[in-house]
C-alpha cells in the first residue's frame, strides 16, 4: 500500500501468483477440492490493506492460511469486530 506524510493510506494493491494454476474462480458454492478459491484469499488480502492482522482463529477470513477446497468469502463474528475496532 502507498501512504501519504501522516501515515493514511491512499492506495492498496494485491497481485496473484500466476504461478499458481489451480484457483477456483467461481461465484458461487465451495471449490473443488484441489483448488484455492480466488474470491477467499483476495478478501484475506483486502483486509490487510483495511488494518487487518491475522487472526489465530482458522475458521476466520483473517486466519493466516487458507487450504484447498475451503470458502471464506463470508466475514465471522472476528473479522467485522476487527474492521469495526478499526474504523
Amino acid at each position: 500500500w502507498w501512504t501519504d506524510s501522516s501515515g493514511y493510506k491512499l492506495e492498496g494493491d494485491i497481485a496473484f501468483n500466476n504461478r499458481i494454476t489451480n484457483w477456483y474462480t467461481g461465484l458461487a458454492g465451495t471449490p473443488p477440492s484441489g483448488r484455492f478459491d480466488l474470491i477467499s484469499v483476495a478478501t484475506h488480502e483486502a483486509g490487510h490493506i483495511f488494518g487487518l492482522d491475522h487472526a489465530s482463529n482458522a475458521n476466520q477470513v483473517m486466519y493466516y492460511g487458507i487450504r484447498q477446497g475451503v470458502n471464506k468469502r463470508v466475514k465471522r463474528s472476528g473479522d467485522l469486530h476487527g474492521m469495526s475496532v478499526r474504523y
